[in-house]
């Protein structure tokens, strides 16, 4: 069974190496035969030096802060005042809307008791 490892380990090679050449071969080398010739650089000439007054250091600046993700920043953030319940914020947002609440909850309708039908079983 080694023998087979050992053989797809080679053939895997040989495909990557392969594939390899032929990408050299269809995109690299004729990017390269296009592109001009880089110009020789320019002899640079000994220049006089010349004093130059130094300009006051610049004061420190603070290092700018990192970026904050906002969803991220309200995890690190304790809640702050009583915690909510439910319906706080639709109540907000009722609020925003110019809606009056009734400030009663809607009436629930009596529900009816056994029906004749389940007082008629026996109960084993």
């Amino acid at each position: 069974m080694a023998w087979f490892v050992a053989q797809v380990w080679v053939l895997c090679a040989v495909a990557f190496l392969l594939g390899a050449a032929v990408t050299w071969l269809l995109f690299v080398r004729p990017l390269r035969r296009a592109r001009p010739p880089e110009p020789a650089p320019e002899p640079v000439t000994a220049a006089v030096p010349v004093a130059v007054p130094a300009a006051p250091p610049a004061p420190p600046e603070d290092p700018p802060a990192p970026p904050v993700d906002p969803a991220l920043a309200a995890l690190d953030t304790p809640p702050v005042g009583p915690p909510e319940r439910p319906g706080h914020r639709a109540r907000a947002a009722l609020d925003l809307l110019g809606v009056e609440p009734s400030g009663l909850a809607p009436p629930i309708p009596q529900q009816h008791g056994p029906t004749d039908d389940d007082e008629g079983r026996d109960p084993r």
